[in-house]
């Protein structure tokens, strides 16, 4: 399951999830893939054993110290995978995650 380049409006942005503007104060934590409920497929899909082996074989060196992808287009690789892997919950999305350490 392919879902290319279509943008999705989710529910994300009807619970005010989505400020309405960052500052570069704000830090890039990374990209995680979740659902619109925001189910993450990294953390919150349940993998099998054998699953759990093979995709952190192909995918734990694309995450970063706070168990992200660091790059949007790994991001957006996995989502594919995991759409395929969980179609219960697809589609899933590409949401960035940000910190404010403006104080």
């Amino acid at each position: 399951m392919d879902f290319g380049d279509v943008a999705y409006r989710t529910p994300v942005e009807s619970l005010g999830l989505i400020p309405p503007s960052k500052t570069e104060d704000w830090t890039l934590l990374g990209y995680d893939v979740a659902d619109a409920g925001l189910t993450s497929g990294l953390s919150n899909c349940g993998y099998r054993p054998s699953e759990l082996a093979q995709l952190r074989a192909s995918w734990a060196a694309q995450l970063n110290g706070h168990h992200l992808f660091e790059e949007f287009g790994s991001a957006l690789a996995f989502r594919d995978v995991t759409a395929r892997r969980v179609p219960e919950h697809a589609p899933f999305f590409v949401y960035a995650l940000w910190r404010d350490d403006s104080g």
